[in-house]
């Protein structure tokens, strides 16, 4: 809100408020001057018709000829200067006299109120209708002449006055207290606009200052003020907006640091209520529930449907104390939790949960183990062999037969070689497995695959075993080509090894699309399904005793696999009992 709207606001409420106070008072001073003008006013009217009464009462004397000429003298200079009536009644309610009217055409007036009172003895007063005067009158009789001895009077004096002279006076009186008023509004109209520009402006300036403090900024311009209770104020606010200034820049810097700390961290970290939603998240914490930075926080539940990630939030919740333990999601993937309540203290309690990816360290382990049980299993076969061969030697019995049992050690020595040359290469590629993005070459696939027919080419004409190749020149994908040299051979290296004498391999290359297909096809015996997939891990055979009579190592194919994913590839088989196998290696195309 900008200083001049804010200001008009404000000097508004400040004329109201003024205003009202000013016209209040007006008001209550206005009606008590009217009640009390009005009530003098009153009490003058009933004193003068009592005074005039008195005069009359005191001219009708003993009642004779002369003392009532007198009376009706008297009567009239009093009624015809004014809008009053006089009456005089005889004891019988004969009217003797009437300043208005003819008293000989009048009725009798004894069964008046006021009449038959003044004549028992006790002045009286009635308001009421008069048929003469066609007008409400407000009646005063009092007893005249030379009392009874029963207390009555032969008779009485009535003064009226019209109540319609009375309710003229009062219209008067109330134009004039109105006009009055009506001055007195204007000067505290006047009176107000001067006090709410002088105050408004100041508090109005202040009010904008301590809403732009409110939101925090601290820059905010605190006025000076001439009016002492404004100026201690603005004071006040001028301590505080610098006391807020260092210590907003302080929390600044402290956010700062935490943000990027949070940004940062190691795996998904999110804060989370204790209703379940989610009040703050990292960017791993947003990969990992699928969710845009910018995303409304929902509940946990909702992002993702996995009761013990659930259970683990309400545990932490409800015991209030730190909670650990491995979630494993639908994907295979498994997580490590672990929370933390944060100390500080609020209306809803809050928690810190860190998930951590630990699927590869799983993974491994159980890799490490399976190795570890692999190898001892394979190095027991040829050291074996190389034990009952060497404690054959000294027992041979001619020179033929030492030559033999030394051809058996050297063969099981070639074997165990092979065994530990590809434990190490498979060692090596478990650790770059993790290093695809890493810059590799342009290879020609044309080249991979002649070499790597050219590695088993004395094996396939030992067996008898034909490889066709078909790869166009112009195929060419992004790798290492020696490893990719290392893949192939493998591949053919197990079509020549099981595809059976007198077979044919054919290899080939294709580009497909933004990849590139390598294909090794034998017309060997097959794969049954229940082996096909299981052919890529390490020491799998589906054949032991014929892997081994034939040297596998059971290591190959899990060798062709590492080498795929390194590439960003994937390997594949399509195989049919009694048909062949084709296995497939699928790369980037350069």
């Amino acid at each position: 809100m900008t200083l001049k709207p804010m200001f008009s606001k404000i000097k508004t409420r400040v004329f109201v408020g003024v205003f009202a106070v000013g016209a209040l008072i007006t008001a209550a001073v206005a009606a008590g001057a009217y009640f009390m003008l009005d009530g003098i006013y009153k009490r003058n009217l009933s004193r003068t018709l009592a005074d005039i009464s008195a005069m009359v009462v005191n001219a009708v004397g003993d009642g004779t000829k002369e003392d009532l000429a007198e009376a009706g003298r008297v009567c009239g200079a009093f009624t015809g200067k004014t809008h009053m009536r006089a009456t005089i009644v005889r004891a019988d309610g004969h009217v003797l006299f009437d300043s208005d009217y003819d008293s000989s055409d009048m009725s009798n007036h004894l069964k008046r109120k006021e009449i038959a009172s003044a004549l028992s003895g006790t002045a009286a007063r009635d308001i009421r209708y008069s048929q003469t005067m066609k007008t409400r009158m407000l009646y005063l009789a009092s007893p005249a002449g030379k009392a009874n001895p029963d207390g009555t009077y032969p008779f009485c004096v009535r003064i009226s006055v019209p109540l319609e002279d009375l309710a003229r006076a009062q219209r008067m009186l109330a134009v004039e207290i109105l006009a009055l008023a009506g001055a007195a509004l204007a000067f505290s109209i006047a009176a107000s606009l001067l006090v709410a520009r002088g105050i408004g402006r100041p508090i109005a300036e202040l009010t904008r200052a301590a809403k732009m403090l409110a939101n925090g900024n601290s820059d905010a311009r605190i006025p000076r003020c001439d009016i002492e209770e404004v100026r201690i104020l603005s004071d006040a606010m001028r301590a505080m907006s610098d006391e807020l200034r260092k210590r907003i820049s302080s929390l600044h810097k402290r956010n700062c640091e935490l943000d990027e700390i949070f940004a940062h961290m190691g795996g998904a970290v999110f804060i989370c209520a204790s209703d379940g939603s989610i009040l703050r998240m990292n960017k791993a914490a947003a990969d990992l529930f699928g969710l845009p930075a910018d995303a409304e926080r929902p509940k946990i539940g909702e992002l993702m449907r996995n009761i013990n990630l659930i259970d683990a939030v309400d545990k932490t919740f409800s015991e209030k104390a730190p909670v650990s333990c491995e979630i494993e999601l639908d994907s295979g993937r498994i997580l490590a939790l672990s929370s933390s309540i944060l100390p500080y203290a609020s209306d809803r309690p809050r928690a810190l949960f860190a998930l951590h990816d630990i699927s590869r360290i799983k993974e491994m382990e159980t890799l490490r183990r399976e190795f570890v049980a692999g190898v001892s299993h394979e190095l027991k076969t040829p050291l074996t062999a190389l034990r009952a061969a060497a404690e054959s030697l000294p027992e041979a019995d001619s020179p033929e037969e030492s030559s033999r049992i030394c051809e058996i050690i050297s063969s099981e020595c070639d074997k165990l070689a092979m065994l530990v040359d590809n434990m190490l290469l498979l060692t090596k590629l478990d650790s770059a497995e993790k290093m695809v993005s890493r810059d590799f070459e342009k290879v020609k696939i044309s080249s991979v695959i002649a070499s790597a027919v050219s590695n088993n080419m004395t094996q396939a004409q030992q067996k008898g075993v034909e490889i066709f190749e078909d790869c166009p020149d112009g195929v060419e994908a992004l790798g290492d080509e020696m490893l990719l040299t290392i893949a192939v051979s493998n591949l053919i290296g197990n079509a020549v090894k099981y595809g059976g004498d007198n077979s044919e391999v054919r290899v080939s290359a294709r580009c497909e699309g933004e990849t590139v297909r390598i294909s090794v096809r034998d017309n060997g015996g097959g794969i049954a399904p229940e082996h096909a997939s299981r052919v890529f891990e390490r020491f799998y055979r589906v054949d032991k005793g014929r892997s081994r009579a034939l040297g596998g190592t059971g290591l190959g194919l899990a060798i062709v696999k590492h080498i795929a994913l390194i590439h960003g590839g994937r390997v594949g088989l399509e195989s049919r009992v009694g048909e062949g196998s084709t296995f497939t290696i699928t790369l980037k195309s350069a």
